[in-house]
């Protein structure tokens, strides 16, 4: 994996991000997770930065 240049890697965010809202039984908690996890995969894509792979 890329070094990463920032002290979170936004794919390792965007993975937990994901986690949080599958987690999550509140759909307005999950909603603000999925935008996050989209925030944070936009970030790693601007930075090349790779995504975790699909499990």
């Amino acid at each position: 994996m890329t070094a990463s240049p920032f002290l979170d890697d936004p794919g390792e965010e965007f993975a937990r991000q994901i986690a949080l809202a599958v987690a999550s039984p509140i759909e307005d908690v999950r909603a603000m997770h999925i935008r996050a996890a989209e925030h944070f995969a936009a970030l790693a894509k601007a930075s090349r930065l790779p995504l975790p792979p699909r499990k």
